[in-house]
Parts: C-alpha cells; sequence; structure tokens
C-alpha cells in the first residue's frame, strides 16, 4: 500500500479569512494539482494536472488535507467535504463510490452531515476530524484499528474515537494528525495519543501492538505540534525540541541512525522547531527563523537541499525564508511563505510540484499560478490547496541602543495593510539578555557582562497569518562604574583588612557581585578579593616592613559589559615599641667581658631568632654550622660546634582506680610531653601494680593508655 500526504490540521486553520479574490480565484475556493486517476483533484475529471485547477463544488475552504488518492476539505461553516477514491468509505458519504467532484462528509450513522469541525487529517485511507469541543471522529478503512472506535470494522461514515482501553470517549484534544495506518491525537495538556498500527513503534509506547484504542505516547510533554508519516511519527516541544518514533527507514527519524525507536528520540541539532510534517520516509521541519530543515529518504530530492543524498540527520532547505506553514507528500513537499506565495519540490512525476513540468526539483520552485494561498496540503502524489482574501500584515525592523545590564524599554512595531488589529509575538529571544513584558511594550536587559549587539526576532499576526521576521538589533555599550576603599591603619608585621565598598554601575547604581577586585600598596599587587552581593570585597595582607604612610588602590579592571574603576586611600603603618634586656656582669679590672643584650617586641616577642629543636630526629648529638660570608675588609670564615638534644621530658598521670577483690579496674592514663603537652600518640605505656608489671598499652591518638586489668591483689590500698 503507497502512502499519500501527511497533515496535522490545528484549530488555528479556521483563523484563514474567507471572501475576495485570488491570483487564480476567490478567497476560499480549493485548488489541486498532480495526479487525478481516482478524481482526487476534484475537477471533474481523473486527468493529472501539471497546474493548479479549481476544485468543483466548494467554496469557503480554510483547510485542506491529502490523503492516499482522495482529498479533504473544511468549509468555514465547520463542515468537511471529500473527494476521490472511496474503496473502504474513506469519503464519508455512506457508500465506497469514487467521486470526482467533491461531496459532504455524512454525520455519525449517515444522519445529516458532520458538523462543529475545526480540524481535519486525511490518512492513507481513513480520516480524522476535530471538532470544537475537543471530541475526535473519524471514517475509512480500520484494519489495523487506525479509526480508533475499539474494532477493526471499516466505517462509511464518522464515528467518534474511544477513550483509553474504551472507556468513555477521547477529549480535550486540541490538533489531529495521521500516519499510514495509525492516528495521532494532541490534547491541551500537551500529551500525544496514538492508536492503530504499530509493527515498527510508531504508536510510541516502547511496544510493537497495535492499537483499537488510544494510548499515550511515552516520555513526551509540553508538546505543541504533531505529524504522522507513513509508519513514524513526529512532535514539537514548548522548548521547540523536534522528537520522533518509529520506522527510521533512510533516517526519517533524524538521530544520526537508521535504527527503528519504539519511543520517542530527540531529532539531532532542531531547537528551535515551530512545525513538523511528515513523509513517506522523510521529514520536513519550519524553525521559528521561517526556514526549514529536512531528513531522512532524498532519492527524488524531497529534502530540498539540491541533492539527491539521503540524510539520517538534518539538512537545511535551500532558498527559502519566512516560511509560514509546510505541507508533505509521499515523496514531495510544500511550504506557504508569509507573503501568500507557495514552494515545492521533490517528485513531479505527474506534475504535483504545479510548475507546469514533469520534472523533479531537489530545490523549491515557485507555484508561480497561485498566490495569496492560506492553507497547504500533500497527498500520495497530488498536492491540495486553499486561497485567501488576506494581504499579510509587515513587521518592522529596529534598532535601539542599550547599556549592558540595565533594561532598556523597548516598543515593537508593524502594520497591516488591510486594516486588521495585529498581534506581536517574540519568535526568538536575545542570545546575551533576557526580554520581559508583554510585546510589543518590552524591555531587554542584556546579561551584566555582555557588551556587543544582541538580536531578537518577532513577526505580527493579522489573526489569519503571520508576517516575516523582524529583527532588533540592540548595540548594547560597557557600564561605566564607581568604587570607592577607606583609609586602613595597622602594625607592621600584622596583618590588616584591606576593603573596597560599593561596586557599581553609574547609570543605575546596580551592585556588581563576582567581580574580581585587585589590592595594590604603593602600586604594587598585594592580592585580590571578589566582590559579595552588596558590591564590597575585602583582603587580609600582612603588612611589610617600609613607611608609614603607603597608599591602598582597589581597582576593578572591568569586564564584558562594565569599565574599570578605581579608588585610592591611606594606610598608616605602624611601628612596635621595643625594649632591651640587658644582663650584669662582673670582672676585674683590665679583664674583659663580653657585654649581651635583648631586643623585644613590646609583647616581649623576641626580635631575634631562636632555634626550635624539631620532634622526629630523636635525641643525640648535632653539627651547628656558623658562617660568615665576608665583605670587602674582612674575609669569610665558618665554625662549627655542637648542638646536643636531650629527649623531652614527659607528663604522664594516672587515675585512681577502685575494684572488688577479683574484680576488673579500668587502668587510665594520659601521656603528654611536658613542654608543650602535646598529645603522644603510639607511645608504650607500662603498667604497674605494686612494681609489678601487669600490661603494656600503646597510646591511642589522644595519648591515652587503657588498660581493664583483672585484679589478683587483697583487699587494701595499691599502687598504680
Amino acid at each position: 500500500m503507497v502512502r499519500f500526504g501527511f497533515v496535522t490540521t490545528l484549530i488555528a486553520a479556521l483563523a484563514l479569512m474567507v471572501g475576495s479574490i485570488g491570483a487564480l480565484g476567490q478567497a476560499g475556493s480549493a485548488w489541486a494539482w498532480g495526479y487525478n486517476f481516482e478524481g482526487e483533484l476534484g475537477d471533474g475529471t481523473n486527468t493529472n494536472r501539471e497546474l493548479p485547477v479549481t476544485v468543483l463544488n466548494v467554496s469557503g475552504i480554510i483547510a485542506v488535507s491529502g490523503g492516499d488518492y482522495h482529498s479533504l476539505g473544511l468549509q468555514s461553516d465547520g463542515t468537511v467535504w471529500a473527494w476521490g477514491a472511496n474503496y473502504y468509505g474513506q469519503l464519508g458519504d455512506g457508500t465506497v463510490i469514487e467521486r470526482w467532484t467533491a461531496a459532504r462528509v455524512l454525520g455519525p450513522g449517515g444522519m445529516g452531515v458532520l458538523t462543529d469541525i475545526v480540524g481535519i487529517a486525511a490518512g492513507d485511507l481513513h480520516n480524522l476530524a476535530l471538532k470544537s469541543d475537543g471530541t475526535v471522529w473519524a471514517w475509512g478503512d480500520n484494519w489495523w484499528g487506525e479509526l480508533g472506535d475499539g474494532t477493526n470494522t471499516d466505517r462509511w461514515t464518522p464515528v467518534q474515537v474511544r477513550g483509553p482501553g474504551g472507556v468513555g470517549y477521547l477529549t480535550n484534544v486540541v490538533a489531529i494528525a495521521t500516519g499510514g495506518w495509525h492516528s495521532l491525537a494532541l490534547k491541551s495538556d500537551g500529551t500525544v495519543w496514538a492508536w492503530g498500527y504499530n509493527k515498527y513503534g510508531q504508536l510510541g509506547d516502547g511496544t510493537t501492538t497495535d492499537s483499537a484504542y488510544p494510548i499515550q505516547v511515552a516520555g513526551l510533554s509540553g508538546v505543541v505540534s504533531i505529524a504522522g508519516g507513513f509508519q513514524h511519527s513526529l512532535a514539537v516541544t514548548d522548548t521547540h525540541e523536534a522528537r520522533a518514533w518509529g520506522r527510521n527507514l533512510d533516517g526519517a527519524l533524524g538521530d544520526g541512525t537508521t535504527t527503528n525507536r519504539w519511543l520517542p528520540i530527540t531529532v539531532l541539532g532542531v531547537t528551535t522547531a515551530a512545525e513538523v510534517k511528515a513523509g513517506q520516509n522523510h521529514s520536513l521541519a519550519r524553525l521559528t527563523s521561517g526556514t526549514l530543515v529536512a531528513w531522512g529518504n532524498n532519492v527524488l530530492g524531497q529534502l530540498g537541499d539540491g541533492t539527491t543524498t539521503s540524510a539520517t540527520s538534518p539538512v537545511a532547505v535551500v532558498g527559502l525564508t519566512g516560511v509560514a506553514a509546510i505541507g508533505t507528500g509521499d515523496y514531495h513537499c510544500l511550504a506557504r511563505k508569509s507573503d501568500g506565495t507557495l514552494w515545492t519540490w521533490g517528485w513531479n512525476d505527474v506534475g504535483q510540484l504545479g510548475d507546469g513540468t514533469t520534472v523533479n526539483s531537489a530545490v523549491p520552485v515557485h507555484v508561480a499560478s497561485l498566490s495569496k494561498v492560506g492553507a497547504i496540503a500533500g497527498g500520495y502524489s497530488h498536492s491540495l490547496a486553499a486561497l485567501t482574501d488576506n494581504t499579510p500584515p509587515a513587521a518592522d525592523d529596529q534598532t535601539v541602543s542599550a547599556t549592558s545590564g540595565i533594561g532598556q524599554a523597548i516598543t515593537l512595531t508593524g502594520s497591516d495593510a488591510d486594516g486588521d488589529p495585529i498581534t506581536f509575538h517574540i519568535v526568538s529571544g536575545p542570545g546575551h539578555g533576557s526580554l520581559s513584558g508583554v510585546a510589543p511594550n518590552v524591555t531587554y536587559t542584556s546579561g551584566d557582562a555582555f557588551s556587543g549587539t544582541d538580536t531578537f526576532t518577532f513577526k505580527v499576526n493579522d489573526g489569519k497569518v503571520d508576517s516575516p521576521l523582524a529583527t532588533v538589533s540592540i548595540p548594547v555599550a560597557r557600564a561605566a562604574t564607581t568604587l570607592w576603599t577607606g583609609d586602613r591603619t595597622g602594625t607592621i608585621t600584622e596583618t590588616v583588612s584591606l576593603r573596597q565598598y560599593d561596586l557599581r554601575r553609574v547609570a543605575d547604581n546596580g551592585l556588581l557581585a563576582g567581580r574580581t577586585i585587585e589590592f595594590r600598596v604603593d602600586g604594587t599587587a598585594v592580592g585580590t578579593g571578589a566582590t559579595n552581593g552588596g558590591g564590597d570585597s575585602s583582603l587580609n595582607w600582612i603588612i611589610a616592613d617600609g613607611a608609614s604612610s603607603r597608599t591602598i588602590t582597589a581597582a576593578f579592571a572591568g569586564d564584558g559589559g562594565n569599565d574599570s574603576s578605581a579608588d585610592d586611600a591611606l594606610l598608616t603603618a605602624l611601628s612596635w615599641d621595643t625594649k632591651l634586656v640587658t644582663f650584669d656582669r662582673t670582672q676585674r679590672i683590665s679583664g674583659r667581658t663580653e657585654l649581651k643584650a635583648r631586643l623585644l617586641r613590646s609583647d616581649n616577642t623576641p626580635l631575634y631568632a631562636y632555634y626550635d629543636v624539631p620532634d622526629g630526629a630523636g635525641a643525640g648529638l648535632r653539627t651547628i654550622l656558623t658562617e660568615w660570608p665576608g665583605n670587602g675588609g674582612y674575609g669569610a670564615s665558618a665554625r662549627t660546634a655542637t648542638l646536643t638534644v636531650l629527649p623531652a621530658l614527659p607528663y604522664i598521670w594516672v587515675m585512681s582506680r577502685s575494684a572488688p577483690v577479683g574484680g576488673t579496674a579500668n587502668l587510665y592514663a594520659y601521656f603528654r610531653r611536658l613542654y608543650d603537652l602535646q598529645k603522644q600518640q603510639g607511645k608504650s605505656v607500662d603498667f604497674l601494680v605494686d612494681g609489678t608489671l601487669v600490661q603494656t598499652v600503646v597510646t591511642d591518638s589522644n595519648g591515652v593508655a587503657r588498660y581493664l586489668y583483672p585484679t589478683v591483689e587483697a583487699v587494701g590500698v595499691h599502687t598504680v
């Protein structure tokens, strides 16, 4: 069974206006071209057409959808029209007779006509319709359960899609899509539901089991757009990622492989998707920028990249910008630009590109005979369009200057030649800042470390179509900054806290946190500090010997978004008071004695060197070497002496204990070094009772030795 076009029609389709004259015909008229053997062009013949022809018997068409060899049109009054092949009742008219002109789809059970429809989707041999109340209706082929009514019975008139597990009915649906023999629905909570054929995992529930009732696609939330391919499925999330699952022939899933996926995976490199569509084994995405990417099978040029090389990850469709809507057939694609022009590419064996030829094209070609195009769709090898009377609105480019980190008010502007009211919509935000407010009145604030040119894009909508994107360019200048530092007083050789205060932007007094401040003393850098949330920083610095009056400088070097600033203050360096300690001497007349004095700081800290004998080398003799390097008047000399190192004196404290005769006494001793009371770990301590050794114990990390001694002594006092 061959595959048709795969179309998702959202509720927004109702916004297309109907009424006045298009380039080839009236607004609301439907047009078709390409293959017509079953009458799917609706022109009353079965002759293939290389140029668009009018679909007869219909007007006021606001949405179209193409199946394998049949077509659908949604009228502005909420009724659905169908024409073409009808083997399985896919025209919904209660018969299996093909029609070469359009006829209304009947209501459930053939009563009246189907009404209140806001969205349509044509599958291979079945169809879906979305009602304004959020319910879904289906008709046509049901071999795989693609109608979602819990059966495999074909339906010649619409039946309502049941709820999960057959309980109730599917509700709160906002968009629908069809694959070859499977169906998709997007609910208002952003979840996606699927039913029908599942051989390749296209239902996305982690299995390959068909389902005649809707089941939830696993792992998807926040979805805004869906599409069905022949045997794969696509979705766009509210973060603009594209997701795909199902059959991956020729790379249709865009994950760089050809491995089928039973659960959604992320399409490589697509982070700004707005809409997706799917063909036989290829996929197409419209980006928020109005450009397109495609991936998968490309043997007939349907990726539009100028080649016929298939791609397992997205490639750019060449030559198209300002695209507002897309469609796919089996092996061809369509794109409507915001100016109402229509472009096609790919397979063209029967004229489905609409350019008057049957020559395939690997790049987009203009369907020149149509203008003011609204809705578009692709079938298996035919194409459809509905015209609109609307002149697209325009959004205005502009340039606004800003200062780094400071909010800049911007008023977006646009216009509509028809006088329709317009709304403003941000498409892609700035890369180096943020926007607040509600368009068209927004405030741009750059990151406070950025300067340069930032941009964002927006569009306007007149209630019918979007404008081409407009760009707001924002040259961002570095912000002037200021800071101050205070006078400090300290004593030489002691620590002083150098302090800087209030690093801020001059324009708005915005404090700057996390910035590096360099502190200098008399021009020499002595260290850095980092500003806190209040824009303050500090550095603890030991005052070196030198002048009593010195200059402190606190300097911010600037960064990407902020200019440099600095401030000076006074450092007053105080000297310690000193005192001399002298020693009495006794000597006979004419004798010689050594006069000796010691210089101390006022807090009794010696101002001469002592040598602290280190632990670890043990007691014993060490050599002292004294050297004089000499100078101009005296030669060098050296002399050795002996340092006798004695063992440190221990301090052991033993606690008194008592125990009953024959009981256990908890012997407990502390071992310290007498000089500094340092705890002595790993020392062997002998416990003796009345002079008799009872146990040797090694001290722990706290210098404690413990031993549970089983007493043997008689009643009385004994020495431990």
